[in-house]
């Protein structure tokens, strides 16, 4: 498991890695993919949980980078 915090801050940095795509595709910025973090991950937020398992964040990383 990974505080939730710890995630979203990963879920960023993930983001800011491929910043080629990002350039690439002018309809993300930070503000988009800030949302873009919080639609994934609302369902978690939503539920109160503190943690979420490693491996869903992974994926969820896996999947922003797919979109952008």
């Amino acid at each position: 498991m990974i505080d939730i915090d710890e995630a979203l801050l990963k879920l960023k940095k993930a983001m800011r890695v491929d910043k080629r795509k990002m350039l690439l595709s002018s309809s993300f910025d930070e503000d988009s993919i800030n949302v873009l973090i919080k639609d994934k991950y609302l369902d978690i937020l939503l539920s109160g949980n503190k943690e979420v398992p490693v491996a869903l964040c992974e994926q969820l990383i896996d999947n922003i980078l797919k979109e952008i």
